[in-house]
Order: structure tokens, then sequence, then C-alpha cells
């Protein structure tokens, strides 16, 4: 393997909610986290040998332009040179 592209849906678990429509926040809340995790993760272990892509869903109907921001700037806290894309 040597490209890994994450979606990373949400910051808020009812936009993650909305977005993926499960239902029990208990698991989506542990989905969410993972997905996150997995990012710094990679971020943090495996730059040097994979390339890593992460995407961000954009829907108005589904997210809110600051959430979109947050996420943005989460992202860039973990590492500023990631490369990300808004999936519309």
């Amino acid at each position: 393997m040597t490209d890994v592209g994450i979606d990373l849906k949400a910051m808020d678990i009812e936009t993650y909610c909305r977005m993926t429509g499960i239902e029990d926040r208990k698991v989506a809340s542990l989905y969410l986290q993972t997905s996150w995790e997995a990012v710094r993760y990679i971020s943090e272990s495996y730059m040097d040998r994979l390339f890593l892509g992460i995407g961000i869903p954009y829907n108005l109907d589904l997210i809110s332009m600051e959430e979109v921001e947050r996420i943005g700037r989460e992202i860039f806290k973990i590492d500023p040179d990631l490369q990300v894309c808004a999936l519309d």
C-alpha cells in the first residue's frame, strides 16, 4: 500500500450521524473518533512511507461552513502539509 485516503466527515457527532445515517450515537462517536485518530497516527508514524490524502465531504444540507472550517483548522494542527480535498 502506498496511498491512503480518509474522509473526515465531521467534527460534531450530530453532523456525523446525519452524514452516515448511523442512529446509534455511541457507535457513531466511536467511528468519528477512530477516523480522526487514524489521520493523526498515519501522519505521525508513516508519512515517510505513505501518501495520505484527506477528504472533507461538503453539502450545505449536512454540514455548516463553520464546521468545515474547524475541520480544516484541526487538520492543519495535525500536519499543515497534508493534502486536503473538499468533496461535494
